[in-house]
């Protein structure tokens, strides 16, 4: 997936590109210099891939621009979500990821990168600004089962949290 324009504005949930494993695999895709401009009333992400079953591994992201916002709820840049076999090889490189909440609560609303369950994994010349005026924000979530992570080069500039972990 390269060299596209995404520019959404939902009433509800958004999302930029979604891959969805529930089956086999999602592995080698590249998603590659891309704009995405994502905008909803409630939860909005600019990727999400998500491995339910089976695996997705050996992906990259890498050159694209992320504006992604999000009225009433969470927003997230980059989300590799992972409670299948494996999420692990991905390479994220050259990112540009600005993500906003104007939610009003005293949890987590905004996340540039956020990690569940994805094992060695590479992150580097990555800038992120994560913002939740009435919220909390991390520019990188690593959550339980996250391990083995590479990040390097990388510019946190949100208001709450360069980088947050928990299990």
């Amino acid at each position: 997936i390269q060299s596209n324009t995404f520019d959404i504005n939902a009433g509800s949930w958004a999302y930029g590109i979604y891959l969805d494993n529930g089956g086999t695999s999602i592995d080698s895709n590249t998603i590659q210099s891309n704009t995405f401009d994502i905008n909803a009333s409630s939860l909005a992400w600019g990727i999400r891939l998500f491995n339910l079953i089976g695996t997705s591994n050996s992906n990259t992201i890498q050159s694209n621009t992320f504006d992604v916002d999000s009225a009433s709820s969470t927003a997230y840049g980059i989300n590799l979500d992972n409670p299948g076999t494996s999420i692990s090889s991905t390479t994220i490189y050259n990112e540009t990821i600005n993500v906003t909440s104007t939610a009003s609560a005293s949890a987590f609303r905004a996340y540039g990168v956020y990690l569940s369950g994805v094992d060695s994994n590479n992150f580097s010349s990555v800038t992120v600004n994560a913002t939740a005026e009435s919220a909390w924000a991390a520019d990188v979530y690593l959550k339980s089962g996250s391990d083995n992570n590479t990040f390097s080069d990388n510019t946190l500039m949100g208001e709450d949290y360069g980088i947050y972990v928990t299990n």
